[in-house]
Parts: structure tokens; C-alpha cells; sequence
């Protein structure tokens, strides 16, 4: 039972020493980083060529990454003489886009509304947006993870995000701009369909890193654009974007450090595992409200993305692979080296890769 497993679990984070002794981690049930803490940067690489519908005016369907909210809940049964209780043995995921919510939250600002949460629906609005919804949901296909500590999601669960947006009217601005002007905005409609995704789950690493397939499709004047990517994930999302002093912005690997740097302002680390190898890139356009640069997993690879040196925290100083291999931003990695050794900016030890090109619940 999961229980019994958790129970074990704790017991052994408390006998370190017995840890240290053991040649594996004790298990850990398949989950994912909760998105009522935070979401996960993912970095989105189309699979084949770019749809030309995706280049047309208007679209937005072509995107470099997302920031997404997931959530895991055990579904509810009918118990004795009434009563509810959950099949902790069964695992559904649910999962939204940061950008869609966005997109929401901006139709949802106009009167009459292009777009009204449900909770807020009357009886004809709830009859006529029926089936739609921003997450996707799906099942794990265990409770447990499977080989290589990993925790599949099965494809034919998954039931995909699908939300439309009416058309709405330009508003002009309130008095001193109190509200802002607001400009038109045409009907839109967006599908989220998810397959083959695989989220990583050890004891030390507790679902912060996920792959998957996406096809993202977009409904604009009654054309719709379908674009497949393959995405990967890192939790927490940890945005790297530095402000310089003319107010734009850069990539700033050392905000991904998941140690503390006082001396730098920054009195905790960044949050993400140690054991992750880290890239800071480009997710989002430079007048994004969530700034442009975001700690990702570096390279190409699927997770687990693991740092073969881990940095360590002594006191207020970090041990780090200096890295020589890219422009700022690059990956972050191992041990301290500054020539083609271990440590470096090489394949493998925090290279990474340059900057190249919402949480959900």
C-alpha cells in the first residue's frame, strides 16, 4: 500500500546513516511537483518543420515554452451507507498552461466577457460550453514507478484541454487610465492534447522532471493550425531573467543555483534539485510579464537530466562547473574546472546550451 511505503519512506530519511549504507533510494510513488507550490518551466522544441498556418497573422500557436501547473488527486468512490472515500491505488494527473490561463484572465476583463470561469456560468452558459475546460487530465498507469524510475502517463486517458473564446470589442480607458484601454480581440479557440508524457520519480527527486508530446492547435477566423512538440519539463519553475539598466532584460544562469548567495541578495537558493543540470533559455517574448528567461533542463535530452556533480552549499559558497562552452546563460554543472576536465562546459557536465529561442491547476 502507498501508505506503508510512505511510512518506510520517512523512516528512512530519518536514519541517514542507514542511507548512506544502502545502494539504492527508497521507493517513492509516482506524483508531480504541485502546482499549488509552483509549475514547471518547460521548454517546447517542434517535432519536424514549422506549419506554415503557424506563421500566419494572428497566430500564436507557435511558442517556445510554457509554464505548466500539474496536480495529482486519487478519484472519489461511493462508500458504505453513503459515505465517499478515494482509491489511493489509482493516480489522476491534471495539467494547465500558464499562457492559456493568461489568455483567460485577459478575455474574462471585458464586459460582456469573452470568456466566464465556471463557477460563474449561468445555466444556458454552462449548456453551451460543455466539454470545454483549461487542463487536460489523465491517469499514471501505476502507482509506482516502472524502470528507470520512471512513471508513465497512459494515452488513452488523457482527456485533452479545449477552450473557446468569444470575440470582444476594444473598451477605451477609465479616468487617469483607471481602467486601461482594452484593444479587440477576435473569436479564438485552443486544444491541449498530451501523449506519451513520463514523469521522473525517485526518492530525492520527486516528480520535478517530466517529458512529453504535444500537439497544440489553434482555431483563428475559423482556420485551425495544429503544431506537435516534443516538451520537456523542470519544477519549480525558476525564472533566470536579470533587469540591466536600460530596462531590458538578460540570462542569468547563477539564478538557477540551488544554493544560497547572500553576498548576491539572494538569502535562499533557487528551489530546484541539485541533482538537475540546468540550462537558462528563452521561453517567452522580452515584454512577457513573466520575463523572458527561464531555468530549464539542459541539453536535449528526455529526464532524467542529471548532473553527474551535484553542487554542494558550504556556508554561503557554491561549488560550480565554471563552464567555457556557450554564451551567458548556459548550462549550469559540476564540479569546479575550467579546461576541457569534468566541470567545464562540455557535454555532460553543464555546457548546456544558449538562450535560444502561466501555473495551471
Amino acid at each position: 500500500m502507498k501508505t506503508t511505503k510512505t511510512v518506510a519512506w520517512v523512516v528512512a530519511l530519518g536514519a541517514l546513516g542507514s542511507l548512506f549504507l544502502s545502494c539504492s533510494q527508497t521507493p517513492a510513488a509516482c506524483q508531480v511537483g504541485a502546482a499549488g507550490a509552483d509549475g514547471y518551466a518547460t521548454k517546447f522544441t517542434v517535432m519536424g518543420a514549422v506549419p506554415a498556418c503557424a506563421m500566419m497573422p494572428g497566430f500564436s500557436v507557435l511558442q517556445m515554452g510554457d509554464i505548466i501547473g500539474m496536480q495529482t488527486y486519487h478519484p472519489a468512490t461511493a462508500g458504505a451507507e453513503g459515505s465517499t472515500t478515494y482509491n489511493i491505488h489509482i493516480t489522476t494527473l491534471a495539467l494547465q498552461s500558464d499562457t492559456l490561463g493568461m489568455e483567460a484572465e485577459a478575455y474574462e476583463a471585458y464586459t460582456p466577457p469573452g470568456y466566464t470561469p465556471p463557477n460563474l456560468q449561468t445555466p444556458a452558459q454552462v449548456t453551451a460550453a460543455a466539454g470545454q475546460h483549461l487542463y487536460s487530465a489523465a491517469q499514471f498507469t501505476d502507482e509506482d514507478p516502472g524502470p528507470n524510475f520512471q512513471c508513465p502517463v497512459t494515452n488513452s486517458s488523457w482527456q485533452p484541454a479545449m477552450q473557446s473564446f468569444t470575440a470582444v470589442a476594444a473598451e477605451p480607458a477609465g479616468p487617469m487610465d483607471m481602467p486601461p484601454a482594452l484593444p479587440a480581440l477576435p473569436a479564438d479557440a485552443w486544444e491541449y492534447q498530451w501523449s506519451n508524457m513520463q514523469v521522473y520519480v525517485t526518492a530525492a527527486d520527486q516528480g520535478v522532471q517530466f517529458a512529453s508530446d504535444l500537439t497544440l492547435t489553434e482555431t483563428l477566423g475559423g482556420t485551425s493550425c495544429a503544431v506537435p512538440y516534443h516538451v520537456v519539463g523542470l519544477w519549480p519553475a525558476v525564472s533566470c531573467s536579470r533587469q540591466i539598466t536600460d530596462g531590458s532584460f538578460v540570462p542569468d544562469l547563477d539564478m538557477c543555483n540551488p544554493c544560497a548567495e547572500p553576498d548576491l541578495g539572494r538569502a535562499t537558493g533557487s528551489g530546484i534539485s541539485p541533482d538537475a543540470q540546468t540550462a537558462c533559455v528563452q521561453l517567452f517574448s522580452m515584454t512577457d510579464p513573466r520575463g523572458p528567461y527561464f531555468c530549464v533542463l539542459a541539453g536535449e535530452s528526455d529526464p532524467p537530466v542529471l548532473n553527474p556533480h551535484p553542487p554542494t552549499c558550504e556556508g554561503n559558497i557554491v561549488s560550480l562547473g565554471s563552464g567555457t562552452g556557450g554564451a551567458p546563460g548556459t548550462g549550469m554543472g559540476g564540479a569546479p574546472g575550467t579546461g576541457g576536465a569534468p566541470g567545464t562546459g562540455g557535454a555532460g557536465t553543464g555546457g548546456g546550451e544558449s538562450g535560444d529561442a502561466g501555473d495551471g491547476g
